[in-house]
Parts: C-alpha cells; structure tokens; sequence
C-alpha cells in the first residue's frame, strides 16, 4: 500500500480543516488533508451565509470553493473521497490509514465535523434520497410546485424552510417543541412567507408510502393525538452527531462523543489536536470553527518544531 508522510495530516476539510490548512501551509509545514467527501463539508449544503464577516451574503459553495483554493495556493494537499480507516497515535510519529493509503505524521489535527441526525422512523433508509433528506440545496430542486416537509428548528432548518418556499408550491414545518431555537432575523424572514406552515409540538413517527414518499404520520406531544400529513418529501434538520467513532479507543471524548481539547485545541495525547464541530464547547458556528482551525495550526506548528528541533 503506498504510503505519504508529512508534518502535519488534517482530517476533515470543512471549515475548520481548510483554515487549518492554510496556516499550516503558510508555515512551510508539509501540509496533507483527507477528505471523505467533497472538500467544503457542511458548507456545501448552505444557500446563503449571512453571519461571515466581511459577505453580506455569500453561496456556501463559493465560500468552500475559496477556502479550498486558499489552502491549495498555502501549499496543502487535498485528497477528496479518502475515508480514514484506523488511526495510531501511540508513538512519536501519528499513523492515519485510508483504503489505499497510509500517512505518517508528526502532527495530527482530527477536524471531521458531524453528521446529520436521523428521523429514527421506519422506512428512513428506504426513502433516504428519494423522499427523505438532508440538504435541501442539494434535493430541492427536484420538488418544484410539490410539497415537502421539513423537522427541525434551528437556523439550518428555518433557513431551509425559507429557500425551499421560493421552489416548493407548499413547505410545511414540523417542529417538537412549540418554539424555535434559530437567530432572529431568519425566524422573522420565515414568518413572513406565506406558503410556510408550522405544526408546534409534533413528532414525526412514521413515513407513508410504498415506491415513493406519500406523507407521514405526526404524533401530537402535547395531547397524545395523531393525524396525517401528505407531502411529496421530508427534508430533516434534527441537530447532528460527531463524527468521531473511529477515535474512540484513541481520544478522550465527553458522553457524547466530542472531542475534549484545551484552550489549545490540544487533546489528550500529544501532537493530536482537535477543530471545528467536532469538538466539545457549547457554540458551534462557521467562525467558530475557523478560529479553532487557526488556533490547531499554531500550536500543531509549535509542536512539529519542537519535534525537529528548531525551538
């Protein structure tokens, strides 16, 4: 199996990896990031950022597109659709493998992000991508004049809400608690559109249909009724997961599965480091994640001086 070695090996180019790599390859560190995906992570998948300094309003994709080129142009090298399949960090030097490649670090920076949380109903998987979904930049399009459904009530799913209206001839929401947990100007933007309906205090508990999505079952968490609700799609927006399993015999995780890290994104074991989504904090924004990027970088930089001895 071919092998790479390198100073610092990134895991993740979502915002907090890219950034990292950036700073990593302005420093003249041998800079490698692996991807399982696209490089741009949860990017991607927005509209419009309306909360990034210095954009008023700018397309995700664009925004991935310029933080990949910037890592690029600092020297990193990217590699998409390569999935980490077992770590080391037992010794001095940091084994990562993928399917077809094992690299050999001094530093590591684990910035693997989160994953969507499932609906946990029957037939989920049956529909996934062809009635159940989770991005709707990604799916949207195929329900023009239809009508979808979206669970959720953060900024994720209310911005969702507003740009499947502009497509969708009806969105409906159906929401667990009888408020919203997203910023204010897109709760007043979303209540602004007319062609958006919200149930406050539903669950959804099943899907209906059997070649395609029909509507779903929603169960009422207030008074224990249920009723029936016809849709062409689901689209779910229920929080997010860590990604973090293949490090769990490895890194000192809290009850969820986060990464604990110090103030500087240090883990428990050293020449590790953890950024962005990942990690245990309570905010977990686009600017939060290139601040711990940053912060990775600096002191992933310190350590592999340290290690070549040029401190």
């Amino acid at each position: 199996m071919e092998s790479k070695n390198a100073d610092v090996l990134i895991i993740g180019a979502g915002a907090a990896g890219l950034t990292a790599a950036i700073y990593c390859g302005r420093s003249g560190l041998k800079t490698l990031l692996c991807e399982s995906a696209s490089a741009g992570g949860k990017i991607l998948s927005i509209d419009n950022i309306e909360n990034y300094p210095a954009f008023k309003s700018v397309k995700g994709a664009e925004l991935a597109d310029r933080m990949r080129e910037q890592a690029e142009k600092s020297g990193a090298e990217i590699s998409e659709f390569d999935k980490i399949i077992s770590v080391d960090f037992s010794g001095t030097e940091k084994t990562v493998s993928s399917k077809n490649m094992i690299y050999k670090a001094k530093c590591v920076i684990i910035a693997t992000g989160s994953s969507e949380v499932r609906l946990d109903v029957e037939k989920e998987e049956l529909f996934r991508g062809k009635g159940i979904h989770y991005c709707a930049m990604c799916d949207g399009a195929m329900y023009k004049n239809k009508t979808v459904i979206i669970t959720g009530g953060g900024n994720s799913a209310v911005s969702a809400a507003v740009y499947l209206s502009k497509i969708a001839s009806k969105v409906i929401m159906i929401r667990r608690k009888d408020s919203f947990h997203c910023e204010k100007i897109l709760l007043d933007r979303m209540m602004a559109v007319r062609n958006i309906q919200i149930f406050y205090n539903w669950n959804i508990t099943d899907i209906l249909g059997d070649n395609k999505v029909i509507g779903v079952v929603i169960h009422n968490m207030k008074n224990n009724t249920q009723t029936m609700v016809s849709a062409d799609a689901v689209f779910s927006f229920n929080g997010y997961k860590p990604d973090t399993d293949i490090f769990r015999d490895s890194i000192e995780m809290d009850k969820y599965g986060y990464i604990i890290t110090d103030k500087n994104m240090k883990t428990n074991i050293s020449g590790v480091y953890a950024a962005g989504d990942v990690c245990s904090k309570e905010c977990r924004q686009l600017t939060t994640a290139v601040s711990d990027g940053t912060i990775a970088a600096y002191n992933a930089q310190k350590t592999v001086n340290e290690i070549q001895g040029d401190y």
